[in-house]
């Protein structure tokens, strides 16, 4: 794994230029599918929260945000 050290998912890289990522079109169809099923998925709505929240700029995208997924 050392060779892959430095890789950055597209989703931060996404985040960290600014752009929209695909948090809806990932974590947002998991959600929906286990919601209809009668279930919950706490961190998973967590995480699309915050990760909209730092879409929208009311959140500094840094690694403090793990305070966020207590359930």
């Amino acid at each position: 794994m050392k060779k892959h050290r430095l890789l950055r998912a597209s989703m931060l890289q996404d985040l960290e230029k600014g752009k929209k990522c695909e948090i809806e079109a990932i974590n947002g169809v998991i959600l929906r599918y286990v919601q209809k099923a009668g279930m919950q998925a706490p961190y998973n709505a967590n995480l699309i929260q915050v990760v909209k929240g730092i879409e929208e700029g009311k959140y500094k995208s840094s690694m403090d945000k793990w305070r966020y997924f207590k359930v």
